[in-house]
């Protein structure tokens, strides 16, 4: 092993549950960060500082650690789709996407606080609902998979799969909340091993 502490900046179950697959240890810690738009900020440029924002918050001060964060955001028409946090919220932004395409941007920024390098990555997918969701299937699905902690009100490792007729990515751990291919070839360039 390295000997470099490995440090997830998430307190994403859903990130932590994906770095897991790598059977490295590392702890998780909160970032701390504001998640507000930078002014006429892009969704594109939005995702990538805010995944920049929350490693450097965590990795200040720190020595001998890689800090891995990420951010995500769903994308439809050119505005960024919030975590619709209620029921009701959720919903609507089903009915927003029904039968259409957008996009969800995943963004991963790692600091090797050892060397002060930092590396950073993004992926996009494309995704389009099924047009054949009545209001019924929509509320049906929000109240059984509860995804309002999740960008664009849906949980594609989980049933909210049945929502889509297509998708579109390169790395599917991207879609779920953490790039695991890049992840792994950046922990390597950091001098950890993986496998």
């Amino acid at each position: 092993m390295s000997g470099k502490t490995i440090i997830l900046a998430s307190t994403s179950p859903y990130r932590n549950e994906l770095l897991q697959r790598l059977k490295i240890p590392f702890e998780t810690v909160a970032p701390d960060c504001d998640e507000k738009p930078d002014g006429d900020e892009n969704p594109y440029e939005y995702v990538r500082r805010q995944a920049a924002d929350k490693c450097r918050s965590v990795a200040r001060g720190r020595r001998n650690a890689v800090v891995i964060g990420s951010d995500q955001i769903a994308v439809h028409e050119g505005a960024i789709l919030r975590k619709p946090g209620t029921l009701e919220n959720a919903v609507a932004q089903l009915k927003k996407l029904r039968g259409k395409t957008h996009t969800l941007y995943t963004a991963l920024h790692i600091i090797d606080t050892s060397s002060e390098q930092e590396y950073d990555h993004t992926e996009n997918a494309v995704l389009t609902m099924y047009a054949g969701l009545d209001d019924a299937a929509l509320l049906r699905y929000c109240e059984q998979d509860q995804p309002l902690d999740c960008a664009g009100a849906y949980k594609l490792e989980s049933l909210g799969i049945s929502l889509f007729s297509e998708i579109n990515c390169r790395d599917w751990t991207a879609i779920t909340g953490l790039p695991l291919i890049a992840v792994i070839r950046i922990l390597q360039r950091c001098g950890v091993p993986v496998p």
